[in-house]
């Protein structure tokens, strides 16, 4: 179940990301210069009812928001932190799958 859910959020990432690229691409054609949308341009995007439900764990990894989320990950563009996220979800998921068949293969013997 783990690694159905890991591939399926690894996919939809990638292909958000994507989605974003070509967003920047064509805004950046249309705009004859180069546009990325950033992170934090995206998060100032959410309806504040979304972010309620957030508030919880954002407090809770308060020092951490404030000291790598903020000044780093807000300021990437959203394509690149969303392929890193996809790439590495399915990677997981390919972790899993041959830590799996080798306990497989152990106990098959």
């Amino acid at each position: 179940m783990i690694r159905f859910i890991c591939r399926l959020v690894g996919v939809l990432a990638l292909a958000v990301a994507a989605a974003a690229l070509a967003y920047d691409g064509v805004t950046s054609v249309f705009a004859e210069s180069l546009h990325v949308s950033s992170v934090g341009a995206v998060w100032e995007h959410i309806p504040g009812s979304w972010l309620a439900a957030f508030e919880p764990v954002i407090a809770w990894l308060a020092q951490l928001w404030r000291e790598m989320i903020q000044p780093y990950l807000l300021q990437q563009p959203v394509w690149l932190v969303l392929g890193i996220a996809g790439a590495v979800l399915l990677w997981a998921k390919e972790e899993a799958s041959e830590r799996t068949q080798e306990r497989l293969r152990q106990s098959v013997r």
